[in-house]
């Protein structure tokens, strides 16, 4: 039985796909909510990452966050994604607990919650007492109490209909008869209040599957590393045995009427906060880093997975840092196999440690997404009439009247998508989540009018244009709204399919950023997108207004692949410009950025309406505004917090993550006002402003 799983991201059933494949593993990691310096959480001086040396290795959101800090939860979802993790198990140490707390307070309420979906992780060793002489009281208690407090909650994982849990060490608390009692108690009682039972993941695996697996819904592997690691030794061979491993439990728990979940780790080092067990490398030896993981997901993990529960796995961990588990970015280092302790090596015991990044999300995410969406080249919007169409409201999309358009009626676009509007009249709201590969506006048409809305959230893997072929195009990204391009961002383009013809004619195109527009490469204004020859347009205003929005960008370029100075000649009557006002800011990224920056200012194309916006670099023809921006602040919202981290992975050349580092939690960006200089006088100006601006800790809790 394919068994159906609740508060998970919904897979969309593709129309006209042929033939049955494997579906992507559900990947869930063990979260740690517990961090938090000075607040009554943990904090990260018991960690290697702390103390190696000559650089620290610390989390790339900051070196002592707090699991409580909304910025922080909002990367973690983002790196989620990016390891392509659904699921969180959070550590819960019971009502009290500091996690209790922030999972109910900051987690689960997070306005991005409803991303990925939770479960409890319960912490028998903090809940049952000593497992050689268990005390259940608190077992019943406790899940009356997540019953009502946690177990409700919209995005939490029900397997069933049944909400799950994983145990922790149920295979020395749940391997006798008294814990079987204790746990069908609990059971009977949950189904008399609740009307139903958890769905219990049982950490029921250590070497072999211990007694009482039964009793259990699911058995899983929390310890991997005490199994086969334990000697310090990490190779084929140790990945070879941990595979006969999960084959053997599979089979028990096939055999016991049982789920089956495999587990995994990317490597183990406890020396900063326990003594006495020898570090697993993440890596074989002579090899790269992460070569351990691979393998372990590719030999041991992808090939025992359980398709009644949608392929689940299990990462220990997403940030459990004291044991050095953890794949959470970290930031960005040289290896080193050195600490600070009084040996030099006390810690890293010889073995080597980077600052890796998002390495080990990637391994996950490259292992686990093994399909991709089958799509056609092309979506096409706007053969009829389509005025006030909202994407993602299927309402109106099932009442579109669509003409020549396949399908019929069009359905949001997907990754690997061409999504196309066009038809004159035809105008556009979104104000939903739509992931594509390249979005075209304003195609061979014109009179059309485009809002991004607050709420709409658009991820492209390549270009987006705004007017092709056509002109008198409205494009507005409002407050709230965001959209984040992988590629250029052109306005006003033509291919240039035949030779002498015009660009345009008589045609207005105008962009008003209110909201945030990151794109990874190029802004581009007014130009021949094909290579034939043509004449310049006529009558052309292609204005790019950044009102109170952010844009940022590698560059901006008028016009690159044509003759500028033809195109703004007075005859011609073109004008084109960007335009920053009260609250607008432009960042422009890239060791280069100031020498594009004063490339735009000495063609006088980059002016202002404002002599207060909070803007990087404007031109007005007098003045130039500079804002000194503090180091590592990326988003340029005036401080240095996770958001700023998570613009930084979207796009590492937006600046130097070590700046980022030395003024986290600093805010406050001061601006100048200077009369325009001299172009030599202006760069290094320019220049100047950019510088500145088995065992577990949790038994001892």
């Amino acid at each position: 039985m394919i068994r159906f799983l609740q508060g998970t991201l919904a897979l969309t059933l593709l129309v006209g796909l042929v033939g049955v494949c494997k579906a992507d593993p559900t990947v869930g990691v063990y979260y740690y909510p517990w961090w938090g310096a000075g607040q009554g959480g943990h904090t990260f001086d018991q960690t290697l990452r702390a103390h190696t040396t000559p650089n620290t290795q610390l989390p790339a959101v900051g070196p002592q966050y707090s699991s409580r800090d909304a910025n922080v939860i909002s990367a973690h979802i983002d790196q989620s994604h990016l390891g392509n993790i659904s699921m969180w198990s959070m550590s819960w140490w019971g009502p009290n607990s500091y996690e209790n707390q922030t999972i109910r307070n900051n987690i689960l309420p997070h306005p991005r919650a409803s991303e990925l979906s939770y479960t409890i992780h319960y912490e028998t060793g903090g809940r049952l007492g000593d497992h050689n002489n268990p005390n259940y009281s608190n077992l019943t208690p406790d899940f009356q109490y997540l019953a009502t407090n946690i177990f409700s909650d919209p995005n939490y994982m029900r397997i069933d209909g049944r909400p799950v849990v994983v145990m922790y060490l149920s295979r020395v608390f749940f391997d006798d008869a008294a814990g079987a009692a204790a746990l069908s108690n609990m059971r009977t009682t949950m189904q008399n209040q609740y009307g139903y039972d958890p769905y219990i993941i049982g950490d029921h695996l250590f070497n072999s599957v211990a007694a009482g697996a039964s009793n259990m819904d699911a058995i899983t592997s929390f310890d991997v590393y005490g199994q086969v690691f334990g000697n310090g030794v990490v190779n084929q061979t140790k990945i070879d045995q941990l595979a006969n491993i999960y084959s053997n439990a599979q089979n028990v728990a096939n055999n016991a009427g049982v789920d089956f979940v495999p587990g995994l780790a990317p490597g183990y080092n406890d020396k900063a906060v326990r003594p006495g067990h020898l570090p697993a490398a993440r890596y074989f030896p002579g090899e790269p880093f992460g070569t351990a993981m691979e393998a372990m997901l590719q030999d041991a993990v992808l090939p025992h997975t359980d398709v009644d529960i949608n392929d689940l796995i299990l990462v220990n961990s997403f940030n459990e840092w004291h044991e050095d588990t953890q794949i959470e970015a970290s930031v960005i280092g040289p290896s080193t196999n050195t600490d600070d302790s009084p040996g030099g090596m006390d810690l890293t015991v010889g073995r080597y440690y980077e600052g890796y990044g998002n390495l080990y999300l990637d391994i996950l995410r490259n292992a686990t997404q093994t399909t991709q969406p089958i799509t056609p080249a092309e979506i096409r919007w706007g053969r009829g009439t389509a005025n006030g169409m909202f994407v993602g409201n299927y309402t109106d999309l099932a009442n579109w009247n669509a003409d020549n358009v396949a399908p019929d009626p069009p359905r949001v676009p997907g990754p690997g998508d061409r999504a196309r509007v066009d038809r004159s009249g035809t105008d556009m709201t979104i104000n939903s989540t739509i992931v594509a590969n390249d979005f075209l506006f304003g195609v061979d048409e014109a009179g059309q009018t485009f809002t991004f809305e607050a709420g709409a959230d658009v991820t492209l893997a390549s270009n987006l244009f705004v007017s092709f072929n056509s002109g008198d195009i409205i494009f507005e990204v409002q407050t709230g709204s965001s959209i984040s391009i992988g590629g250029n961002f052109l306005l006003g383009q033509h291919d240039g399919k035949q030779s002498g013809q015009q660009f345009m004619n008589d045609e207005d195109i105008t962009v008003t950023i209110a909201g945030m527009v990151d794109n990874m490469g190029d802004v581009i204004l007014g130009d021949r997108y094909g290579l034939v020859p043509a004449t310049t347009s006529m009558d052309v205003d292609v204005l790019l207004d950044i009102t109170t929005g952010t844009l940022r960008t590698s560059d901006i370029k008028f016009a690159p692949n044509g003759d500028l100075a033809t195109y703004l000649a007075p005859a011609n009557n073109n004008t084109m410009g960007v335009q920053i006002g009260d609250e607008g800011l432009i960042v422009i990224v890239g060791s280069d950025s100031t020498a594009k920056m004063n490339n735009l200012i000495a063609n006088g194309l980059l002016y202002t309406n404002s002599a207060t916006g909070s803007i990087q670099v404007s031109f007005d023809g007098s003045d130039t505004l500079v804002q000194v921006v503090l180091g590592g602040d990326f988003d340029g919202d005036g401080d240095v917090d996770g958001a700023d981290f998570l613009v930084w992975q979207r796009n590492p050349s937006v600046g130097s993550l070590a700046d980022w580092q030395n003024n986290y939690g600093f805010t406050g960006a001061q601006s100048a006002l200077k009369s325009i200089p001299e172009p030599t006088t202006l760069v290094l100006m320019l220049a100047s402003a950019l510088f500145l601006s088995g065992s577990d800790l949790r038994r001892s809790k």
